[in-house]
C-alpha cells in the first residue's frame, strides 16, 4: 500500500521493492516491521527518510543498501534485525534515531557518513558481533549508550570534531 497524498511507503510484508520512479519519498513506521520474510531491502535515492520501526524486528533481513537521497533513519528503525551483516550509511543522512540498529546481533562493520552529527543514544548497543567501526569526520557527539555491549568491538577510530561522548557509550565493549 503507497498513500499517495504523502509518499510515504507503508507497505506490510507482502512488499520487497520500493518503487524508485520518485513516487516514494518516505518508508513510514512499522512499515516492515517483523517481516520475517524480507531478506533484503533496497532504499533508493528518492527516499528521504525511513520511519521509526520501519524494518524493526526483521530478524532475516540480511542486506540493506541505503540510497544517496536518505537524510534521517528513525528510532528503532533496524532494531533487532539480527542477520544483518553490514550498515553503511551514506554522506546524507544527518540524522541517526535512538536504537536504529541497536539489537543487530550479525552486525559486524558499520561505516557512518560524515553529515551524521550525533551518534544517539543507544543506535549501536548491543550490537554483539560489531568489529569495525568507521565513524565520518562530521559526528561531534556520541551519545550515551551508543556502542555499549558491542563486545567484540576493540579499536575505534574517533574523528578530531568529536567533542562529546557520553556516559557508558563504549560500556561493555572489548
Amino acid at each position: 500500500l503507497i498513500e499517495k497524498s504523502s509518499k510515504t511507503l507503508v507497505a506490510g510484508c507482502k512488499a520487497s521493492t520500493i518503487p524508485t520512479d520518485g513516487s516514494v519519498t518516505a518508508i513510514g513506521s512499522m512499515a516492515f516491521y517483523n517481516c520475517n520474510g524480507l531478506t533484503e531491502i533496497a532504499v533508493p535515492d528518492c527516499v528521504t527518510t525511513i520511519g521509526n520501526s520501519a524494518f524493526e524486528g526483521c530478524q532475516m533481513l540480511a542486506a540493506v543498501t541505503l540510497g544517496n537521497g536518505l537524510t534521517t533513519i528513525g528510532n528503532s528503525a533496524f532494531f533487532g534485525c539480527t542477520v544483518l551483516a553490514e550498515a553503511s550509511i551514506p554522506n546524507s543522512v544527518t540524522s541517526l534515531g535512538v536504537y536504529a540498529f541497536s539489537g543487530c546481533t550479525g552486525l559486524t562493520s558499520v561505516t557512518i557518513g560524515d553529515k551524521v552529527t550525533t551518534i544517539g543514544n543507544s543506535v549501536f548497543s548491543g550490537c554483539t558481533a560489531l568489529t569495525d567501526v568507521t565513524i565520518g569526520a562530521g559526528v561531534k557527539t556520541i551519545d550515551i549508550f551508543a556502542f555499549s555491549g558491542c563486545e567484540k568491538l576493540d579499536d575505534v577510530v574517533i574523528p578530531n570534531g568529536v567533542t562529546t561522548i557520553g556516559k557508558f557509550a563504549f560500556y561493555n565493549c572489548g
